[in-house]
């Protein structure tokens, strides 16, 4: 049965109390005020959207506010939890975000299409970009030779099977609940097949809607013309603008390409510098400690949502409410 084209979805909007909210508000001071309030903003704006239909502009909009309103919750749950390494991490997720959102909405000088236009057209080139990264993932996920080694039966079974081994893994690692038969591993792997293949098709009809497929073809001309299998979604405005650090100078954000920096190296594991604190003669775990910056993290990254969102409902006023 061929996929149905993106036009027969339709967003599910989410409830949103304004009553409830208004005392939780009341209940809190601080930080945890101020993130309440800010999730507030970010609710209302939703649920403010009239037409549910999807459609490649409103299903862009709809996905950075999603991450907007996860890195929030994320936000609130590092701070109470002492977590300044997760508060890194998030403070990279809503600098991306942001920067996202602030390219959608920039204008372009070189352009004679109206704000209205072109902030439609980036939109639709934002979801045409991230789409074709889903295809790009499915393609991976696919590959014979990574189901192979997702399916493999042989590393669980050479523990089971093995006495001594089962032992070792069972003092440390509790009951070992690994499902190592191969008919049921089997019926599984061909379940996570035809999901992909579903997963594909519709990755493949949504990409043909016809707000798509000039931003679609341009990221394949791009990916030849930059020898490289990811294009940056600045790149669809600018060739020049070829990752973050280039987009945020240019946009005159240098210090948040600093910490955005900072925040990478956490990602990748190759800090020790970030995650301990160096006294004259002492290393401390900072898990341990209260980080006396943790506050500032926290407020970096409600700055960034809230910015975020104020772009956001300009677009929004812009592409659908006029």
């Amino acid at each position: 049965m061929p996929s149905r084209e993106m036009k027969s979805f339709s967003f599910l909007i989410p409830e949103f109390v304004e009553s409830d909210w208004r005392k939780a508000i009341e209940e809190v001071e601080g930080f945890e005020r101020e993130l309440l309030i800010c999730r507030g903003r970010v609710m209302c704006l939703y649920t403010s959207i009239k037409d549910q239909q999807v459609t490649p502009a409103l299903l862009a909009w709809t996905n950075l506010w999603s991450k907007c309103l996860s890195i929030l919750d994320g936000a609130q749950s590092a701070w109470s939890g002492n977590s300044s390494f997760t508060l890194d991490i998030l403070n990279r997720i809503a600098t991306e975000n942001w920067l996202h959102v602030y390219t959608i909405f920039e204008r372009d000088k070189t352009s004679a299409s109206n704000d209205k236009e072109r902030m439609h057209g980036r939109l639709c080139a934002y979801t045409a970009w991230a789409l074709t990264e889903d295809q790009q993932l499915n393609w991976e996920l696919s590959k014979k030779q990574m189901l192979d080694m997702a399916w493999d039966p042989k590393p669980a079974q050479s523990i089971k099977y093995n006495p001594e081994a089962l032992a070792f893994y069972e003092k440390y690692l509790g009951e070992m609940t690994t499902d190592t038969d191969s008919v049921s591993l089997r019926s599984a792997r061909e379940k996570q097949e035809k999901q992909l293949r579903h997963e594909r098709d519709r990755l493949n009809t949504w990409l043909l809607h016809s707000d798509l497929r000039k931003w679609t073809k341009k990221i394949g001309d791009l990916k030849k013309e930059m020898n490289q299998q990811f294009v940056p979604f600045f790149a669809l405005f600018n060739i020049e603008e070829k990752n973050i650090g280039k987009k945020m100078r240019k946009a005159g954000f240098g210090l948040g390409y600093y910490c955005y920096r900072q925040s990478s190296a956490l990602i990748h594991g190759s800090s020790i510098e970030q995650l301990n604190l160096t006294t004259d003669d002492k290393i401390i775990p900072k898990t341990f400690i209260r980080d006396n910056g943790l506050d500032a993290k926290a407020d970096t990254i409600l700055v960034s949502c809230n910015n975020t969102i104020l772009l956001l409902a300009w677009i929004k006023k812009m592409v659908w409410d006029e």
